[in-house]
């Protein structure tokens, strides 16, 4: 959703997300690791939501610059009807991620900062990290 109940570039309509009062969702234990030729990333965590957590690997494998790329609507795993995005943004510096997650008509965000700083090293190739925990952040309707 972009919010604003504007309609987007292809005519679609978003509707305003209205925040669920009282309701937030977690990120933990944010891991990403790159192939060192930046072919490919796995991202391992876990999402605390509805009082229950779901261990989510999504692993890309786009071919080429996999630290900087942004992805949508991936299943947290292949049993989950949680949906996860990760949107890289590089504006303003440094490189951050913007990560939602999706259940049904219910959302959340999540930033991660300075995505892409940390130490390069033979076996943390740039994009790699440990990000820990993120949030608890207010989850959405829409």
């Amino acid at each position: 959703p972009t919010g604003h109940g504007h309609k987007g570039s292809d005519d679609t309509t978003y509707p305003d997300p209205t925040p669920i009062k009282g309701k937030t969702w977690s990120i933990e234990n944010l891991t990403r690791y790159c192939d060192a030729d930046e072919e490919g990333c796995d991202y391992n965590f876990a999402i605390e939501a509805d009082g229950e957590t779901e261990h989510c690997t999504i692993i890309r494998d786009p071919g080429s610059d996999s630290a900087t790329e942004s992805w949508s609507n991936e299943p947290c795993n292949d049993k989950s009807n949680l949906t996860v995005s990760w949107g890289y943004v590089t504006e303003p510096g440094p490189a951050f991620a913007v990560v939602t997650v999706v259940k049904g008509k219910i959302l959340a965000w999540f930033g991660v900062a300075d995505i892409n700083g940390q130490k390069d090293t033979p076996s943390s190739p740039f994009g790699s990290g440990d990000y820990g925990n993120l949030g608890p952040e207010q989850v959405y309707t829409y």
